[in-house]
């Protein structure tokens, strides 16, 4: 499993968002110094959804981690029965797209930087998207990646 890594993109690309946005330096080196510590910890540790909400505190300090990461553990049960015997990647990826774009109604717009906007909008941008799609494909043990191209990132198996 490649979490550290894939850890460490969210991350940054979300730290680059709060970077731009957050209201004071002091806050940012605070969630700075959160966000070090949290990859810190052993790869079997490592959630992406908590690490994407620990950035995202610091432009919304009054943010319930635990909220979003039920949200999220939500959606990933209610995939379980749907993949179940599903070996197929291209069948995994229309079930969870699915399930995230056609059931949860959420879709893509550039103004939306965290997931939890992305939760509470239900819209975001590619790095919010990608980093729902990895949340929940974390807790489904499914192998997606992280990719980057020139101005986007998608997800892959």
């Amino acid at each position: 499993m490649r979490t550290n890594k894939k850890i460490l993109f969210v991350l940054l690309g979300i730290m680059l968002c709060a970077a731009a946005l957050t209201p004071s330096e002091a806050l940012a080196e605070k969630t700075f110094l959160a966000a070090k510590d949290y990859v810190q910890l052993p790869e079997e540790k490592i959630d992406i959804a908590e690490g994407s909400l620990i950035i995202a505190k610091d432009i919304y300090p009054d943010l319930d981690i635990q909220e979003y990461i039920n949200k999220i553990d939500a959606m990933a049960e209610d995939l379980k029965p749907k993949l179940k015997g599903v070996r197929q990647p291209e069948q995994i990826i229309k079930i969870i797209s699915n399930h995230i774009l056609i059931k949860k109604n959420i879709k893509y717009k550039n103004d939306a930087f965290f997931l939890s906007d992305v939760l509470d909008k239900g819209y975001g941008n590619c790095n919010c998207l990608v980093t729902l799609y990895l949340s929940v494909t974390e807790r489904l043990k499914s192998a997606f990646l992280w990719c980057s191209r020139p101005r986007t990132c998608f997800c892959e198996i």
